[in-house]
């Protein structure tokens, strides 16, 4: 009769006694994500320095880009709730970075009822849009379910004391210890004087706005002056009419071992017409500084930009001014057994060829084993009858040429290479991304980008 009722008790307590074991048995800390969206690695930077905090608080943690975030949740369906980490910034007249830009799109890929958030948004106040993605990414999430842990901070050109704030509401919303400031967040830019050697605008005639080579000297006795590789960024520091300070962002077109800083800069304009004047940035460099006056640079390392292994093959599509971090990339990698393909477009082929010469002998040499060129505003009649220009000549965009070119592009990827686009973005990169989802299918494009074979520097 004990046997009988101890049975009886047990099956009547199950479900109870079930609940209490799997309290008992469940992690005592739930799992943090941490997601950036990063166009020159400070937001990456920043969520690594805080991964390695939270792990020394024995929190788990995973580390992954943005665009990775909603696929990944949703393979953790149904398992513990966790907490994620937003590190975003913002690039362009308000957008995402590359490996934030399909983020919003695959919300729907989860549910987001039980997770709690909290997003740090970077920016720069002298532009319009501050912060704008990082606060999209805020909104949509609420929109989705999600719980904020507190309100989106936005922090302006780095700011310690903005990040400092941002990590003393983690440890107050998440029972940490105090997270150890120095190591997450950033000191005083290093500015460097670069004085100018020369300047040579490279398509006099052209429809469009003028290209100029700019070539500057490195300090001899500043080591860390010349301290870059290809895919790295020249910050030149100016101010505007009112003293107020600016500064303006160009991919560094030489390499540091030759002892001098090149960039290509078109001009922009803020107004046009009678009362023309030229950009802060672009009429500084192309037409206030003189021989020997100086600028002030400051080099912003772009991991997501950096080159791969010698001997993964590069396909470098690019238009305009993005030919200069192409051409380092290029310049980086004149060793055997590199395999590079250049695919550049501009206006007009008698007039915007930007370093025929160089990419001539680089590709009789085998530096590049593919060569093509598009004109937009020169016809395929004209351009059947050049015999001045190199390589495979296109009438139309560097879209077009991957649309030409796919089987041979596929090709390449099937051997392992990988896809750099620099230039524009609101034409050249948009079109060529579409074009090569139109190709290549979304699944192979989203591959290629979370394997970290697709990488773009665009502006």
């Amino acid at each position: 009769m004990l046997l009988a009722w101890l049975v009886l008790t047990g099956w009547c307590y199950r479900r109870p006694l079930s609940q209490r074991f799997e309290r008992q048995t469940r992690p005592t800390t739930q799992p943090v994500w941490l997601a950036y969206a990063s166009e020159t690695g400070h937001a990456r930077s920043l969520a690594e320095l805080c991964q390695q905090q939270l792990q020394q608080q024995g929190r788990p943690v995973q580390l992954l880009p943005l665009n990775q975030l909603s696929a990944a949740l949703a393979a953790q369906q149904g398992m513990a709730p966790v907490t994620v980490l937003l590190f975003v910034s913002t690039t362009g007249e308000g957008d995402a970075p590359a490996n934030g830009s399909r983020f919003l799109s695959t919300l729907a890929q989860t549910s987001w009822t039980g997770v709690q958030y909290a997003v740090l948004a970077l920016g720069d106040r002298q532009y319009p849009h501050y912060c704008r993605f990082g606060l999209l990414v805020h909104e949509a999430l609420q929109q989705a379910g999600a719980r904020a842990l507190f309100e989106a901070m936005c922090v302006d050109d780095l700011n310690a004391g903005d990040i400092a704030r941002f990590h003393e509401q983690l440890a107050l919303s998440m029972s940490l210890q105090s997270l150890n400031q120095n190591h997450c967040s950033h000191s005083s830019p290093l500015i460097f004087d670069y004085p100018l050697i020369a300047r040579q605008q490279l398509n006099d005639g052209s429809p469009g706005d003028g290209i100029f080579e700019l070539t500057f000297g490195v300090p001899d006795d500043q080591p860390l002056a010349r301290q870059w590789q290809a895919g790295d960024i020249a910050r030149l520091h100016l101010q505007d009419e009112h003293g107020q300070p600016l500064h303006r962002d160009y991919t560094i077109a030489s390499l540091a071992d030759e002892g001098r800083l090149q960039l290509l800069v078109r001009q922009q304009f803020r107004h046009r017409g009678e009362n023309s004047q030229l950009g802060y940035g672009s009429g500084l460099l192309t037409h206030t500084i003189q021989a020997a006056q100086q600028a002030r640079f400051e080099i912003i390392h772009n991991p997501n930009f950096h080159a791969p292994a010698s001997h993964i093959p590069m396909i470098l599509i690019g238009n305009g001014t993005g030919l200069a971090g192409l051409r380092a990339h290029i310049r980086q990698r004149l060793i055997p057994g590199c395999r590079n393909w250049l695919i550049f477009g501009e206006r007009s082929a008698e007039h915007d060829a930007l370093y025929q010469q160089e990419l001539a002998r680089w590709l009789e040499d085998g530096v590049l084993g593919q060569l093509d060129l598009a004109f937009s505003r020169t016809s395929a009649a004209h351009l059947a009858m050049n015999t001045a220009l190199c390589g495979e000549l296109t009438h139309g965009y560097v879209q077009h040429v991957i649309e030409r070119r796919i089987g041979l592009l596929k090709e390449w990827i099937d051997n392992g290479a990988c896809l750099y686009v620099c230039g524009s973005q609101a034409g050249m990169a948009t079109d060529v991304d579409r074009a090569l989802r139109q190709e290549l299918g979304d699944e192979l494009v989203d591959r290629l980008d979370l394997e970290g074979r697709y990488r773009r520097d665009v502006y």
